[in-house]
């Protein structure tokens, strides 16, 4: 019987070793994924392909933007009206670089809910870059009711430095050449 304990409490802290032993832990560090081995606390960096990230960023962007276009129902539509220009022109965007993003702040004057969909990107030709026009999604943050709203535009991906003009002589502020536009703003009935 003693054998068979000592053999027990044996298997029981040999599995408890490996567990322990062999146990790792994925942390995000600065923004950068590090693996830490829980027993003897070592850490070390994990490099990713920033090729591969981006492309698994823009598989996940399709995949939400098709589970908003194919998975909304038409009760939540029929929740949401489209605002036209002259109300899109009362939330007065503003836009500003924040890091490598683009930050849109702006003021909701409605008493409802208000959410931005897609804007509209145009940067004339300059220097080596050739002219941009294009529409965006957005994440579809909703803006609650008479607020003052902030949304950092990720899936741009344009510099921010691409929206402004050459640099005058003066050394003045470069002025802004490109802009940003909202085209499908919508607000809750």
């Amino acid at each position: 019987m003693k054998l068979f304990i000592t053999f027990i409490l044996g298997a029981i802290t040999g599995a408890s070793l490996l567990w322990f032993g062999f146990r790792k832990e994925v942390v995000i560090l600065n923004n950068r994924p590090v693996v830490v081995d829980l027993f003897s606390g070592k850490a070390h960096r994990v490099f990713v392909s920033y090729l591969e990230a981006e492309q698994l960023e823009r598989d996940e962007a399709k995949r939400i933007e098709a589970l908003h276009e194919n998975g909304t129902s038409a009760s939540e539509e029929a929740q949401w009206r489209e605002l036209d220009v002259s109300e899109i022109k009362k939330l007065e965007f503003q836009w500003s670089q924040n890091g490598s993003n683009i930050k849109a702040e702006f003021h909701n004057p409605f008493e409802q809910e208000v959410k931005v969909e897609r804007v509209r990107v145009q940067i004339p030709a300059q220097n080596a870059h050739a002219a941009i026009d294009r529409e965006f999604q957005t994440d579809h943050s909703i803006c609650p009711p008479l607020a003052d709203c902030v949304d950092l535009l990720r899936s741009i991906r344009i510099p921010f430095e691409n929206f402004l003009g050459p640099r005058p002589s003066d050394g003045s502020e470069r002025p802004k050449v490109g802009s940003i536009t909202p085209v499908r703003v919508l607000i809750r009935k």
